[in-house]
């Protein structure tokens, strides 16, 4: 009864239900941490996509009520589960390929079919960048849940080139500016995700380009630390 009138609750105040019913009113995502605990062993003997996300879930939440002990000693059993697995970081973190660049040989901006002369930027250029430093950090046994001060922290530790953590640092800020944008204009029938270069300034078109070849070399740092060929 409660979750449902959480839940219930939380969308009279104007927060949509997650599509992918990661809510309290879910079982799954409400349970005792010895259940949870469980489950952490369970998706690393037997990792698939699924579980993968849920590891994902549990690594990026933050404690925003209750007792926030439970979470923590959550994360560090994950985190010392995890350690030293590579073969599941590699598969965990090979999300990164998932979508191509939308960036062509000659720093032309890809469309996609079907889009009306649109790319994706949450496939095409956020999400990398969000799961390959999540990847990393996973790897690294951080704590940090923000994108940004988990590049932070990478660079702190010798992962990440301080230079190329700024770069990273500001093509995501970019590319998070750009999908606000779009997200403000969705009232008017146009997706948040999805950008049409022949709507931006010739300078963020620019800006754009110079963020998404910061992505494809990310993507590149990230193959070689997990060693995704050999995987």
């Amino acid at each position: 009864m409660f979750r449902r009138e959480f839940s219930d609750a939380l969308e009279s105040f104007g927060f949509p239900p997650c599509p992918g019913n990661i809510m309290v009113r879910n079982p799954a995502w409400s349970k005792p941490l010895s259940d949870y605990l469980a489950d952490f062993r369970r998706w690393i003997a037997l990792p698939d996509q699924t579980a993968h996300m849920d590891v994902a879930i549990i690594y990026d939440a933050q404690a925003i009520a209750g007792n926030e002990r439970l979470l923590d000693t959550a994360k560090a059993t994950l985190i010392e589960l995890i350690r030293g697995e590579q073969a599941f970081l590699a598969h965990f973190a090979r999300a990164v390929d998932a979508f191509e660049t939308p960036i062509g040989l000659f720093n032309n901006l890809i469309t996609s079919e079907g889009t009306g002369d649109a790319l994706d930027l949450k496939k095409g250029g956020i999400f990398p960048i969000v799961h390959g430093v999540r990847s990393l950090a996973l790897a690294q046994g951080l704590r940090e849940t923000s994108t940004d001060k988990r590049i932070s922290r990478l660079c702190d530790l010798g992962v990440l080139r301080t230079e190329f953590g700024r770069d990273l640092k500001q093509a995501f800020r970019f590319m998070m500016m750009l999908r606000l944008d779009g997200q403000l204009a969705a009232s008017a029938g146009r997706s948040g995700t999805l950008i049409r270069p022949v709507h931006l300034s010739s300078m963020e078109r620019h800006l754009l380009r110079d963020a998404l070849q910061v992505v494809k070399q990310f993507r590149e740092i990230v193959r070689h630390h997990f060693k995704l060929g050999a995987f």
